[in-house]
């Protein structure tokens, strides 16, 4: 890394902001349909009560939901042409998963705008739009994750203590994201109860989320100590 070039710390709020303008929206969305006797009251990470897109779907949260989601498509694009340009900062070797990671990225942002615009209007199309929308969404975010970490792994004797630190939270955040991901994969398989199922696909997309966040979080983390070329470098 060129000391004549320094990587601004402040580059950390854009995958900060995309990280918490999600859970405002949904939680706020969720609280807002509460409110107003949209939506039933639980604690949906325990009861599994309601899915995300139920949470938000209707009634006056929708709107706060739309206009928080739509910027944070923006910023997840941003988040990952940011972390690009950091691992050749680096020195990370630009691979072809490298490559990948703002295109992948990039089209799960491009699969949350649809998924948001088609939330909440009814018939089959718009139906199909946000299963493909959400699905891609979640799938192509986690496996730039995955790269990500893959990536990074390698290299972590490199890191100075902080970068090496938020590696690890990084590392352990995404794991956890697949198994989960993974793990209840073939639940249909095992339960044959619907009800039974709405709540665990729901309880699982409540947790999916979460540790997305967490996972966005670590990254601004990453990109923050970058501020400081000699915690940031590989020797």
């Amino acid at each position: 890394m060129s000391r004549s070039s320094p990587w601004c710390p402040c580059t950390a709020y854009v995958p900060l902001l995309a990280a918490i303008l999600p859970v405002i929206a949904v939680h706020g969305a969720y609280l807002t349909n509460i409110h107003w006797g949209e939506a039933a009251a639980c604690i949906p990470y325990w009861d599994g009560c309601t899915s995300i897109s139920g949470a938000a779907r209707t009634g006056p949260g929708i709107v706060l939901f739309r206009v928080l989601m739509y910027p944070t498509a923006v910023l997840l694009i941003a988040t990952w042409v940011l972390v690009f340009n950091w691992l050749k900062r680096v020195g990370i070797p630009v691979t072809a998963a490298v490559k990948a990671l703002p295109f992948l990225g990039s089209a799960g942002a491009l699969c949350l705008i649809i998924y948001v615009a088609f939330l909440g209007v009814d018939g089959g199309l718009p139906g199909v739009m946000r299963r493909i929308g959400v699905n891609i969404y979640f799938g192509f975010t986690a496996l730039a994750l995955l790269l990500l970490v893959s990536a990074l792994w390698p290299h972590r004797a490199a890191f100075r203590p902080i970068p090496r630190r938020l590696l690890n939270g990084l590392t352990a955040t995404v794991s956890l994201l697949w198994a989960l991901g993974v793990g209840f994969s073939g639940k249909k398989l095992v339960i044959s109860n619907p009800l039974f199922l709405d709540r665990i696909e729901s309880l699982v997309e409540w947790w999916f989320a979460l540790l997305m966040t967490c996972g966005f979080i670590a990254i601004a983390g990453l990109l923050h100590a970058a501020g400081d070329a000699r915690a940031a470098r590989l020797d």
